[in-house]
């Protein structure tokens, strides 16, 4: 019984991975100018993944961006959600997710399997944008990534 649930979870991983790129584009979909993108679409759990943003509503030092960015893993309720604020005047940021900035930190925890979805909207601006990953792991053996 187990082998066929993982085989039923690998067609419907394959089937998310092949139907995803045509329903998100190349670098995701976006309402507005704004657009994000993710540096790869698949990895392992402990897998970071850059993300970059272009064509964001340029703020002032009086009225700073904010850029809200969620990544929930399809089918649960588990998630992250950042806040990015954009330098004055500037229009693009670069996100690294689930990777340590800080070579004195931790590394972060590993991702459980599945399909990420990630939606960024600029707070009051309506521009939203959205891309995706997965992540794959099978038994005791990882993916290279």
């Amino acid at each position: 019984m187990t082998r066929i649930a993982r085989i039923l979870g690998i067609v419907v991983v394959a089937a998310l991975v092949t139907a995803a790129p045509a329903a998100a584009g190349h670098g995701g979909s976006s309402t507005g100018s704004c657009s994000i993108s993710v540096d790869r679409h698949v990895g392992g759990p402990s897998s970071g993944f850059r993300m970059h943003g272009e064509g964001w509503p340029a703020g002032t030092l009086e009225s700073l961006t904010i850029v809200e960015i969620r990544i929930n893993r399809v089918g649960t309720h588990s998630g992250s959600l950042a806040w990015l604020w954009l330098v004055p005047g500037g229009t693009w940021f670069i996100y690294d997710f689930n990777t340590s900035i800080d070579p004195n930190e931790p590394p972060a925890d590993p991702l459980a399997p599945g399909t990420y979805r990630i939606r960024a909207q600029a707070e009051g601006y309506g521009c939203v944008a959205r891309d995706w990953f997965v992540i794959r792991y099978f038994g005791r053996v990882l993916l290279p990534t």
